[in-house]
């Protein structure tokens, strides 16, 4: 399927690269279908483009680097929307902002995908231990992510 979207163009999306979120995003529940781009210049960086709304991405980074990784599973979060068996191993991404210069990672609302399943789920943590605004690098001292 062809998508036109605001931050890529024209995107070919195959339909086992289509990643469903059944209850959509936090206070987005209307975007269901994405699409995980991995950044051209950060290799570091990721992107979730929606397929229902082409001007809607979110920049996202794996939860290993992070100094200190989130353990969905110490935290009680409800995954059955991934469909998860027990041999299946799930994915965990963090939204980045930036927010005056600084890259800031929201990690109260990390992003679980189950790849195999191709499905996806935005959970909250309500501990305080997980910051909204977790503090990563400077922009300035990180060029490919200002320019993604």
């Amino acid at each position: 399927m062809k998508i036109e979207s605001f931050r890529f163009g024209w995107l070919d999306v195959a339909p086992e690269d289509v990643i469903r979120f059944p209850e959509g995003l936090v206070g987005l529940s209307r975007l269901t279908s994405f699409v995980l781009l991995q950044d051209d210049k950060a290799s570091d960086l990721y992107w979730l483009q929606s397929l229902d709304q082409g001007e809607f991405a979110l920049a996202l980074v794996t939860n290993s680097k992070l100094g200190s990784p989130i353990d969905l599973s110490d935290e009680g979060v409800d995954l059955s929307a991934l469909e998860l068996d027990q041999s299946e191993d799930y994915e965990i991404l963090v939204v980045l902002n930036r927010v005056e210069g600084e890259f800031t990672a929201n990690l109260r609302g990390p992003i679980a995908i189950n790849p195999a399943r191709a499905l996806g789920k935005q959970v909250v943590l309500r501990d305080a231990r997980f910051d909204i605004r977790h503090p990563l690098r400077s922009a300035a001292k990180t060029p490919a992510l200002v320019t993604a």
